[in-house]
C-alpha cells in the first residue's frame, strides 16, 4: 500500500520540472511512510529507494548548480551528504530483512566521500548494525511461517490458530524485551505497540490482544491510546466482557459513570441480540427437519415396503437431531442468560457507587424484564433490599 502512495508521490511531483519543491515533497512523503512502517523488518525496501532518490537528487543537485556560485553549491551538496549518511545510519540500526546489503552500502558510500573519515563513522555504527543483524535472525525464528496479508476470522480455537496466537504474542513479548537495546523509551514503545499492530490486523477477532495493548499503553501512561485501543477493541468484539468490563473500569476510575452505563448497556443489548439470533437459528432448523418430516410422510403411504423402512429411518434421525437441537441450545441459552444477568449486576454495582442505592433498585427493575436472565441478578438485588 504504501509503496502504491510513494509511486502516487513521486509521479505527481516531477524532480526534473519541479525543482527544489518536489524534492521537498518526496523526501516528505519518504519520511511519512518511514515513520508509519520503518521499523519493519520487510521494509527494507523502502529505505533503500528513499536512499536511491537522495542519491539521484545530489546528482541533480550538481547538475543545476553547475554554473551557480561554487561556494553555494557546495553548501547545498553537503547538506544532501549528510542527509544520506543520517538515512543510512537509521537504517542499519534495526533488523531489515536487507539489511547486509545496506551496511555494504553504507561502507561504500563512506569511502567514496573519505577514506579516512569512513573508518570513523563505520566503526561507531558497527555495534548497532552487529545487534541489529543478530535481532534479525531472532525475529526471523520467531516470525516464521507467519502470514502477515491474510483476511482476519473469528477464531475456532483450531490448533493452527492457537499456533499463530502464540506466535504473535512472542513477537510482542520479544519486541518489550528491547533486544535491540535501545536507550529511548519511546523507540522501544514504538516497536512494541508497532508488533500488538500488526497482530491486530491478523488476529481482530482475539480480545486478548486488544486488552494487553490497552494494559501495556496503561503502563507507559499512555493513557489515550490505551482507550482507543479499548474502543476499538470493543468494536471489533462487540461480546467480549473482558474488553467492556477493562473499559468501564477504567471509565469508572475517571469518574466517567456516562460511559460506564452506555458501555454497559451495550454490553447487554449486543448479548441480548445474539440471544434473538439463537432463537431464530434453533427455529430455523427445526422447520427444516419438520418441512423434511411432511414430505416423507406423504410419501409413506404409497411407498414400498423398503421405502417406508428408510422414511422411517430418516424420520427416526430427524427426531434425535431435534432433540439434540433442543439440548445445545437449552445449554446456550443457559450460559447467555448468565452473561447477561452478571453484565447488569456489574451495572448495577457501579451505578449503586456513583448514583446511589436508588438508580441502583431503577436498574434492576429493569433488568427484571429483560431477556435472556437467570435466577444470579436475584440474588445479586438482595443488597439493595
Amino acid at each position: 500500500m504504501f509503496n502504491f502512495y510513494l509511486d502516487y508521490i513521486r509521479r505527481m511531483n516531477n524532480v526534473l520540472t519541479g525543482g527544489e519543491q518536489a524534492r521537498t515533497t518526496i523526501s516528505q512523503a519518504y519520511e511519512f511512510v518511514i515513520s508509519v512502517v520503518g521499523i519493519d523488518k520487510d521494509s527494507g525496501s523502502i529505505w533503500a529507494d528513499y536512499l536511491d532518490f537522495v542519491k539521484s537528487s545530489q546528482v541533480l543537485l550538481l547538475v543545476n548548480h553547475y554554473d551557480l556560485y561554487q561556494a553555494d553549491a557546495k553548501w547545498k551538496e553537503q547538506q544532501k551528504m549528510d542527509q544520506t549518511r543520517k538515512i543510512y545510519q537509521r537504517a542499519i540500526c534495526m533488523p531489515l530483512e536487507n539489511l547486509e546489503t545496506l551496511w555494504q552500502s553504507y561502507n561504500q558510500f563512506e569511502n567514496d566521500l573519505n577514506k579516512t573519515t569512513a573508518r570513523k563513522f563505520v566503526a561507531e555504527k558497527s555495534p548497532a548494525y552487529m545487534q541489529a543483524r543478530s535481532a534479525l535472525r531472532q525475529m526471523r525464528t520467531i516470525m516464521g511461517g507467519l502470514d502477515r496479508n491474510k483476511i482476519p476470522r473469528p477464531p475456532t480455537w483450531t490448533p493452527p490458530e492457537r499456533q499463530e496466537l502464540d506466535q504473535w504474542k512472542a513477537w510482542i513479548e520479544w519486541e518489550k524485551s528491547n533486544p535491540l537495546i535501545l536507550d529511548n523509551e519511546n523507540a522501544v514503545y514504538s516497536r512494541v505497540i508497532y508488533a500488538y499492530k500488526q497482530a491486530m490486523m491478523n488476529m481482530r477477532f482475539y480480545p486478548e490482544l486488544w486488552y494487553s495493548a490497552a494494559e501495556f499503553a496503561k503502563s507507559k501512561g499512555r493513557e489515550s491510546e490505551a482507550i482507543e485501543f479499548m474502543k476499538n477493541g470493543i468494536k471489533a468484539n462487540k461480546l467480549s466482557f473482558l474488553l467492556h468490563y477493562q473499559f468501564v473500569e477504567n471509565e469508572e476510575a475517571n469518574h466517567r459513570i456516562t460511559e460506564v452505563r452506555s458501555t454497559l448497556e451495550s454490553l447487554i443489548n449486543n448479548v441480548s441480540q445474539e440471544y434473538e439470533k439463537m432463537n431464530k437459528m434453533a427455529e430455523f432448523m427445526k422447520l427444516q427437519l419438520a418441512a423434511e418430516d411432511e414430505a416423507d410422510t406423504k410419501q409413506l403411504a404409497e411407498a414400498a415396503e423398503a421405502e417406508r423402512i428408510a422414511i422411517v429411518e430418516k424420520q427416526r434421525r430427524r427426531k434425535a437431531q431435534r432433540e439434540l437441537i433442543d439440548r445445545e441450545h437449552e445449554t446456550r441459552v443457559e450460559k447467555i442468560a448468565e452473561e447477561a444477568s452478571n453484565a447488569w449486576i456489574v451495572l448495577m454495582h457501579a451505578i449503586r457507587r456513583a448514583e446511589g442505592i436508588k438508580s441502583a433498585r431503577q436498574i434492576f427493575a429493569k433488568a427484571r424484564k429483560a431477556k435472556p436472565l437467570s435466577h444470579h441478578i436475584f440474588v445479586a438485588s438482595g443488597i439493595f433490599t
